[in-house]
């Protein structure tokens, strides 16, 4: 399966990201995770190519070999097409990592949040995602190209509106958000 690399594990392209190359914020919340601390997550917002995947995966570099404690990257639509493909092929690997996201894992990446279709079980899965890392406050680092209006826009067209800013409101409630701006890197 192509997309593998993207679910469960830091992609290839960013096995060399590193902290110190992050924003000071994104280095405090590695730090604070580090002392065994645990700290609020990160909401890391803005257009694509500003360094929001970079920054999270330089955490899980950075955390992994110094805790025994899980640590998972997910892309989100990658993720959700694991789950629905193994309805197809009776497997069960993105359900069990979903389990695993929604409950065992220390800290989990979600990566490029709200670009995934929304549709009712998309919508439905990524509310299951946040409310459960909410509930148990587990830090949660998100990437993603919308603010909190266009995730409430995004996920409000396939659930209510009342439901989709509960949702956000709980992102924001257990994430400091972080801004990223400037041009597409990839493209400099």
């Amino acid at each position: 399966m192509q997309r593998a690399h993207t679910v469960g594990s830091v992609p290839q392209r960013y096995r060399d990201a590193k902290l110190s190359d992050a924003r000071q914020e994104v280095q405090d919340f590695a730090a604070a995770f580090l002392r065994g601390e645990n700290p609020s997550g990160l909401l890391l917002t803005g257009s694509y190519g500003t360094g929001k995947t970079h920054d999270a995966c330089s955490v899980l570099n950075r955390c992994q070999p110094e805790t025994y404690r899980l640590l998972v990257f997910v892309n989100v639509p990658d993720l959700l097409d694991e789950i629905r493909d193994g309805y197809r092929h009776y497997s069960h690997s993105g359900e069990k990592l979903f389990d695993v996201i929604t409950g065992k894992c220390r800290l989990a990446v979600l990566d490029d949040l709200g670009s995934e279709s929304a549709t009712d079980w998309a919508v439905e899965r990524v509310q299951s995602i946040i409310n459960a890392r909410y509930s148990k406050c587990l830090p949660t680092i998100v990437t993603t190209n919308y603010g909190a209006a266009g995730l409430i826009e995004h996920y409000g067209k396939a659930m209510e509106g009342t439901s989709a800013r509960r949702m956000v409101s709980r992102l924001s409630e257990m994430c400091q958000t972080v801004v990223y701006s400037g041009q597409d890197r990839r493209l400099a």
